[in-house]
């Protein structure tokens, strides 16, 4: 599989809520980390924990759009535009996740993030 398509099956895990998928890109010790200061921040260590990680953002009613994907000789890129609204609080972020390849799974994947305040405050309401 390539890198690009391991970092679909990364993405698609939280837009599809397809977590199979995600998981079997994965590295048994890949991390990702996201910044802020809120209920998905810090770094997620081990595949289970980056899957319950895709799983909170889907529960969080967060809306993903692909825009590009953008790739090296052991990374990828992606750009996402994030949106959602939760209790009166709106989420609209650009996001680039970089991932890096390793023995043909993710190792790691790092959020870059347009909005942290606007993220931490959508993932603070009522949680």
């Amino acid at each position: 599989m390539s890198a690009r398509e391991l970092a679909r099956d990364f993405v698609a895990g939280v837009m599809e809520h397809d977590f199979d998928r995600m998981h079997a890109a994965l590295a048994p010790d890949a991390t990702w980390s996201v910044p802020g200061d809120h209920g998905i921040s810090g770094v997620a260590r081990g595949a289970d924990a980056v899957v319950e990680r895709a799983r909170a953002v889907a529960a969080g009613g967060v809306a993903i759009r692909l825009q590009y994907e953008l790739t090296g000789w052991d990374r990828v890129a992606v750009l996402l535009h994030n949106t959602g609204e939760r209790n009166g609080t709106v989420l609209d972020e650009q996001v680039v996740i970089v991932f890096t390849i390793a023995d043909g799974k993710i190792a790691a994947a790092e959020n870059l993030i347009s909005d942290v305040p606007g993220l931490e405050a959508f993932f603070h309401v009522g949680s």
